[in-house]
């Protein structure tokens, strides 16, 4: 069995803890599923899924709050809880929606950037924190960062703190995901059940 420290010595990019809600498509199959990472990378995830998968399946992720999409491949499934599982992204980069990563990722995400935007990491950085939940003029507006580290939308009220993934925002929407059975199902880890 090959050691931790080797496998960690070895990873691409720092992780970062993110819970994200998110959807999985079986590329061979028809089959969707929702699920939700547990920690993100700029390569891949682990993420507790609602049906198992395999190692060496391809899938396709699609995640919500970023409305970003990738192809993915199965490359771990733990074997305590074949409900999470490891995956490597075909094409690196931050879908995940993560606003202040780790040191070892900007370089990456600024080249993705660029190519896609023809902008600059710095550029788009500044425009990158905007309210999930509201739409002025078919657009996501920016929020506001405050003196405290926050962001927040002015017109909502939802609130991030960019470097604290444990925080859980107190708006009325938040409030109405983080509460709604599915949710409350999936961070469990009770998927099959009707309880």
């Amino acid at each position: 069995m090959p050691s931790k420290l080797g496998f960690q010595a070895s990873r691409r990019s720092a992780r970062v803890p993110l819970k994200v809600l998110i959807a999985i498509g079986d590329c061979a199959e028809t089959g969707t599923c929702d699920g939700e990472t547990i920690v993100v990378n700029l390569h891949g995830a682990l993420i507790a899924t609602a049906m198992g998968l395999s190692t060496g399946m391809s899938i396709s992720v699609h995640v919500y709050i970023t409305d970003k999409h990738a192809a993915a491949r199965v490359v771990y499934v733990d074997p305590e809880n074949p409900l999470h599982c490891g995956i490597e992204l075909d094409e690196p980069g931050n879908i995940w929606g993560v606003s202040l990563p780790p040191n070892d990722w900007p370089e990456a995400m600024a080249s993705e950037r660029s190519e896609a935007k023809g902008g600059t990491f710095e550029n788009e950085a500044k425009n990158e924190d905007r309210c999930p939940y509201c739409v002025v003029d078919g657009k996501f507006p920016p929020m506001t960062l405050l003196s405290t580290g926050r962001l927040i939308c002015k017109k909502c009220g939802h609130i991030v703190f960019s470097n604290d993934t444990a925080f859980r925002c107190p708006c009325q929407k938040c409030l109405e995901i983080n509460f709604s059975p599915r949710v409350r199902r999936l961070r469990s880890g009770r998927f099959g059940s009707k309880s």
